[in-house]
């Protein structure tokens, strides 16, 4: 049985469980309307006007404590990714103020998780003897990634012009190119 997938569930899921366990002292004064930002006009977002009480607040970041943890021991992993996407996309148009370039992979990770089938080991549920990770995740997350992080010339509105997304995967696929030359590079160097 493929254990890869359950090491990274359980890992990413305390991680998750860290955040927003830091995340709760300050999550009144962050997040509520009692806070920071309590007038939401001054966020660069849409404005979102529910769920802006601080016991709304905590309650969200509550929810996202145990959603952290149901994810992590693989009990309702799906919902539990998708309730942890919400949380962190509705706590990030709360306060823009705490974006981080690692918010736009955490989500995309917990909506891939909703792709791979139940039945994994060391999880709540149904065990499938013959579970395995479906081939397209790991190159369909890499792929996102790299296309995320490669830098394209022409700046903001560079994705509006039709010549940009091939100029984007020339871009990957040479940074793909150079990383794989300079490792064996290394390699014949040892």
């Amino acid at each position: 049985m493929n254990y890869q997938f359950t090491i990274f569930r359980i890992l990413f899921g305390s991680y998750l469980f860290c955040h927003f366990m830091a995340l709760l002292p300050y999550g009144t004064e962050l997040f509520s309307d009692k806070g920071l930002l309590g007038d939401g006009s001054l966020n660069l977002t849409p404005q979102l006007n529910f769920l802006t009480s601080p016991v709304a607040i905590l309650s969200l970041l509550a929810g996202s404590l145990a959603a952290s943890l149901c994810f992590a021991t693989g009990f309702l992993r799906r919902t539990a990714a998708l309730f942890l996407w919400f949380s962190l996309t509705f706590l990030f148009l709360k306060n823009n103020l705490i974006s981080n370039p690692s918010l736009p992979y955490l989500g995309l990770i917990l909506v891939l998780t909703t792709l791979i089938p139940l039945g994994e080991p060391l999880s709540f549920g149904k065990k499938d003897p013959d579970w395995k990770l479906p081939p397209y995740i790991i190159p369909g997350a890499t792929f996102l990634l790299a296309l995320g992080y490669t830098f394209i010339e022409g700046g903001p509105g560079a994705w509006s012009r039709p010549q940009t997304g091939r100029q984007c995967l020339e871009e990957v696929s040479k940074n793909i190119n150079d990383i794989a030359c300079r490792s064996a590079q290394n390699r014949r160097a040892d």
